[in-house]
């Protein structure tokens, strides 16, 4: 039986399908939102359709990648009601429910939602303190 080359056979289709599956691949691996150790994997498949006088063939060739999905990020969100019993909710930026932060970029003191706390007399600002 005559050997063929996969680099020719069927026009070398079956290394632009290996060659299409590695790029997916290794940018599947270099995306930091994957997972870095799980395995990805590229088949390509010869599927053979043979005639009944079985003295011809079609074959298919095809790719299937199989690569890491984005890894979930999680957040916590606060429900809550208002006075009139509808429900409220807002993300939790400063990690602990109730606990007030500062913006680094800006030095405001922010609520646990990241909003800016309204003036008020009742708040002393330590800083001014210090001077």
């Amino acid at each position: 039986m005559k050997e063929i080359s996969l680099d020719s056979f069927a026009g070398g289709v079956a290394n632009e399908l290996f060659n299409e599956g590695f790029k997916q691949v290794v940018s599947n691996i270099a995306d930091l939102n994957t997972e870095a150790n799980k395995k990805r994997k590229v088949t390509i498949e010869f599927i053979f359709d043979p005639g009944k006088k079985r003295d011809q063939s079609e074959v298919a060739i095809q790719m299937k990648v199989v690569l890491q999905p984005i890894s979930p990020q999680v957040t916590t969100v606060l429900i809550d009601k208002d006075i009139s019993g509808n429900v409220d909710s807002a993300e939790l930026v400063s990690g602990v429910k109730g606990q007030n932060m500062i913006d680094v970029d800006t030095g405001e003191i922010l609520t646990d939602t990241g909003e800016k706390i309204p003036d008020s007399t009742n708040v002393v600002d330590l800083r001014e303190q210090a001077k």
